[in-house]
C-alpha cells in the first residue's frame, strides 16, 4: 500500500480520539503526538476534530490507542 490510508472527501469530517500511555515521567507533548499521528493516518486532516488523553503506563510499555469515527 502506497500513500495514506485514510482519505476524507472534500466536505466530510472525521473525528479521532487518542489515549497516550507513557512509560517514564519523561515524554513528548501530546499535542504534537495527536498531530503527528493524524499526519501518519491521513491525507489531509483539515477537517479532522478529537481529542487526547494520556496516563503513565502501568506495565511501562508506552504505547497510544487511536479511535477514529468517519
Amino acid at each position: 500500500m502506497s500513500g495514506k490510508p485514510i482519505t476524507l472527501d472534500k466536505d466530510a469530517k472525521a473525528r479521532m480520539d487518542i489515549k497516550i500511555y507513557w512509560n517514564s515521567k519523561v515524554h513528548g507533548d501530546p499535542e504534537n503526538i495527536f498531530g503527528s499521528v493524524a499526519d501518519a493516518l491521513f491525507k489531509n486532516d483539515k477537517n479532522l476534530a478529537g481529542s487526547f488523553d494520556f496516563e503513565y503506563s502501568k506495565d511501562g510499555t508506552a504505547r497510544v490507542e487511536v479511535k477514529i469515527t468517519k
